[in-house]
């Protein structure tokens, strides 16, 4: 399996109708991009739209020093219709709540994740893991089907092979059925296996 790894990230830049900006949170996707690298993966940028994505103006502050080719590599993202999702041993959906409108129903992202979730790994952070919903697994049934999360502290859940059974953290919650995302719904960070 190839050492790449997709970052999916939003391309809507507000809240619904209501004028207010948003978009993807620069802190969930800088500091993953920079711990994927530094462990050898080759991390490609993808979004809805393609192109950059819009930076939620409450994240803009963080320090991005740590990835000097940021800007680049954010102008850089592929249209999501686009990828070959079979380049991936991973794919990370970054945070932001941006992702709260383009991710979930999104055709082009439910084909990437459920073809690198058939063989590899799936993993998002905070309002990333809005495009699980309607994500089949190889078996049909919901990919966060029979998993069990343990938010909100950074976890792992387990992808269902025998004896492969890690978690951590708090109190569990069985998103069985997740249905539409809420407050309080969704972990910092899920990762599926």
């Amino acid at each position: 399996m190839p050492d790449e790894l997709l970052m999916i990230m939003t391309s809507n830049g507000t809240f619904g109708d209501s004028g207010r900006l948003t978009g993807v949170w620069v802190e969930e996707a800088c500091m993953p991009l920079k711990a994927f690298r530094d462990a050898g993966f080759i991390v490609s940028a993808a979004s809805p739209l393609g192109g950059r994505p819009p930076i939620d103006p409450r994240s803009a502050g963080f320090d991005t020093s740590t990835v000097p080719d940021l800007e680049a590599w954010l102008d850089g993202a592929e249209v999501l219709a686009d990828v070959d999702p079979g380049r991936y041993a991973a794919v990370f959906l970054a945070g932001g709540h941006g992702t709260m409108w383009d991710f979930p129903g999104n055709e082009a992202l439910t084909r990437v994740v459920g073809t690198v979730a058939s063989r590899g790994v799936v993993s998002a952070v905070c309002h990333g893991p809005a495009g699980l919903i309607g994500v089949a697994g190889p078996d049909g049934k919901p990919l966060v089907a029979r998993r069990t999360d343990h938010g909100p502290e950074p976890h792992v859940v387990s992808g269902g092979r025998a004896g492969d059974d890690r978690r951590a953290g708090p109190p569990a919650v069985n998103y069985a059925n997740p249905g539409p995302p809420r407050p309080g719904r969704w972990p910092t960070t899920w990762t599926l296996r």
